[in-house]
């Protein structure tokens, strides 16, 4: 019982340091909305600019890591107790996968992306639009986006947290999963830390996602209806 209690109190404390943490953020966007849009477009431009190469190569490291446990003896250990059966049925983990994983993104921009970037503009302007070179570069970027390297990095989060959970029977935190690196410090403020960035980057990533589907939603009723009342492509 005290065991439970300790973990009550931490996901607690973690719950309401990230709820100030958002609140904060919305609030700025509200009542501050053009230094908001300011230092985020910044923050943007300086990731696109200058972390690109970073992205590539880890998220390549990431297909790399999980084909290699996809085929090595480690890809053989079952994320649960040895005597447990599957939950769920392969074709609902599949469904539930794509659903939880891109749903409202992969169907629209899928197509969307290269279109946008082989008519309009392509990626680091590597190519003049309409051009074959611009059609290879938009295909090569789409898939890089939507394909296997998209996946390597939900399935090393998704692998590291299923296994300390269902296997290890720990807590379903990020700080768990690094708790054979932090020791005791992944209960205390470190963890904490790790826990608050880890919810804040999934609500933010939520929040982008249900904010692009709506202009999505938003658009193709305006080009329905015949009224402009939103972008397709921002």
């Amino acid at each position: 019982m005290q065991g439970v209690r300790k973990i009550t109190s931490e996901v607690g404390t973690v719950f309401w340091i990230t709820i100030a943490l958002a609140l904060a953020f919305v609030l700025w966007g509200i009542f501050l909305t053009d230094n908001f849009d300011r230092v985020t477009r910044a923050a943007l431009e300086f990731v696109v600019a200058d972390l690109s190469w970073f992205y590539l190569i880890v998220t390549t490291l990431f297909l790399g890591f999980v084909i290699f446990l996809a085929f090595s003896r480690y890809g053989k250990i079952k994320l649960g107790k040895e005597d447990e059966e599957p939950e769920f049925g392969l074709f609902s983990w599949f469904a539930m996968l794509f659903q939880a994983g891109m749903g409202i993104g992969v169907i629209f921009w899928a197509v969307s992306e290269p279109v946008l970037h082989y008519a309009i503009q392509p990626p680091y302007g590597g190519a003049e639009p309409n051009t074959a070179a611009a059609a290879q570069l938009s295909m090569q970027y789409s898939f890089f986006h939507w394909g296997m390297h998209a996946w390597a990095i939900y399935a090393v989060v998704a692998l590291a947290v299923a296994y300390f959970n269902f296997r290890k029977d720990k807590p379903g935190l990020i700080s768990a999963v690094l708790s054979p690196l932090l020791g005791d410090r992944a209960n205390g403020p470190i963890g904490k830390a790790i826990d608050t960035l880890a919810i804040l980057a999934t609500l933010f990533g939520v929040a982008v996602s249900l904010g692009l589907g709506t202009l999505q939603i938003g658009a193709g009723f305006g080009e329905s209806l015949g009224s402009r009342t939103g972008s397709a492509c921002s």
